[in-house]
C-alpha cells in the first residue's frame, strides 16, 4: 500500500438468497497519489425523525487541509432514496448561489459542486448542505465522499463522523427511524377504477409504496382476486429494497385475456406477514 502503513484490509459482505449463491467476480482498487485532504469530517442534524416521511436535514463539513493535498470541488452524498430538494449550500459563510453551482439529484444521492478547496486555512472551512429526503431504515448511514471533479479517475475521499461543527451534537451520519412492524407502507392506489381498453387513458393501474427495513432485494408481488377468491391476474415480481417502489397491472388476465368489469382484489405482498397489504379495485370499460 502506497501509504503510512504496510497493509490494506477489505471486509466484503456476501448475503445469499434460499436459491442463490453469491460469489465475488471481480475486485478492482483505484488509489490516488495525493489524497484531496488530510482528512474530512461530517456530522448531519437531526439524527433521528419520528415518521417515514422526507425530512429536512443539513449535512456539515469540515476538511482539515494543507498545501500536499490536491483538494476537491464536489460533495457526494448517499442518500439511499431519491432526494426531494437541496435548499442551500453555504461554504465558509457563503451562501452559494444554486443557479451557478446546481446541485445533481440522482435515485440515490446527491452531488453537490461548489468553488475549488485547496491549501486553505482548515480552522475556517465548513460547507453545509440542506435538502430533503425521506429515511426507510432505521440506522440509515448518509454516507459521503469528496473528490475533484477535474480527476479522470474520479477517486473519491470518505467523509468521517465526527464534531465538524459546533451548532449540532449529533457527531455521526446515521438517522434513527420509528421502528414499524409493516414493511410495505404510504399505498398509493390509482385510477380506481381504471379502464383497460388500451385508449391511452387510465389503462394501467399503479400501485406506488415505501418499503421499509429491507436491506436486501426481495420480490414484491401483486396478485388479484375476483370476489370468490379466485386468482385471475398478477403482476410481474419485482425486485425491491427500502425504498419507493411501483407496482402495475394491465387488466389482463393469467390467459391473457382482458378480466371482465367488476370488482377486484389486490394482494402487494413481500412474502411476509408484515409485509402484505390488500385492497379493492374496480374494472371498467
Amino acid at each position: 500500500s502506497p501509504g503510512p502503513t504496510r497493509y490494506l484490509q477489505i471486509s466484503i459482505k456476501l448475503l445469499s438468497e434460499f436459491d442463490v449463491a453469491p460469489q465475488l467476480g471481480q475486485l478492482s482498487l483505484q488509489i490516488g497519489e495525493t489524497p484531496a485532504a488530510n482528512e474530512v469530517i461530517g456530522e448531519m442534524w437531526p439524527i433521528e425523525v419520528d415518521s417515514f416521511e422526507p425530512e429536512s436535514f443539513t449535512y456539515v463539513v469540515q476538511p482539515v487541509l494543507d498545501d500536499a493535498n490536491s483538494g476537491f470541488d464536489r460533495l457526494e452524498i448517499l442518500t439511499h432514496t431519491r432526494a426531494d430538494a437541496v435548499h442551500f449550500v453555504v461554504l465558509q459563510g457563503d451562501t452559494l448561489d444554486l443557479n451557478v453551482y446546481p446541485p445533481e439529484i440522482q435515485k440515490d444521492r446527491l452531488i453537490v459542486p461548489f468553488r475549488r478547496l485547496q491549501g486553505i486555512d482548515d480552522s475556517l472551512v465548513r460547507l453545509a448542505v440542506g435538502f430533503d429526503a425521506a429515511v426507510l431504515r432505521y440506522g440509515t448511514r448518509f454516507t459521503g465522499w469528496v473528490f475533484d471533479s477535474d480527476d479522470p479517475d474520479s477517486i473519491r475521499q470518505q467523509v468521517k463522523p465526527g464534531n465538524a461543527t459546533f451548532r449540532f451534537s449529533a457527531d455521526d451520519l446515521s438517522v434513527r427511524t420509528p421502528i414499524s412492524s409493516d414493511l410495505l407502507v404510504d399505498l398509493e392506489v390509482g385510477p380506481n377504477p381504471f379502464t383497460p381498453n388500451e385508449d391511452g387513458h387510465n389503462d394501467i393501474l399503479l400501485i406506488d409504496y415505501k418499503l421499509l427495513q429491507v436491506t436486501i432485494d426481495r420480490p414484491v408481488e401483486l396478485e388479484i382476486f375476483d370476489l370468490a377468491g379466485r386468482l385471475v391476474g398478477r403482476g410481474l415480481p419485482i425486485q425491491s429494497r427500502s425504498g419507493v417502489g411501483q407496482q402495475s397491472w394491465n387488466g389482463l388476465g393469467l390467459a391473457g385475456s382482458p378480466v371482465p368489469p367488476g370488482t377486484y382484489v389486490y394482494r402487494l405482498s413481500l412474502g411476509s406477514e408484515q409485509g402484505v397489504h390488500v385492497g379493492i379495485v374496480a374494472v371498467a370499460y
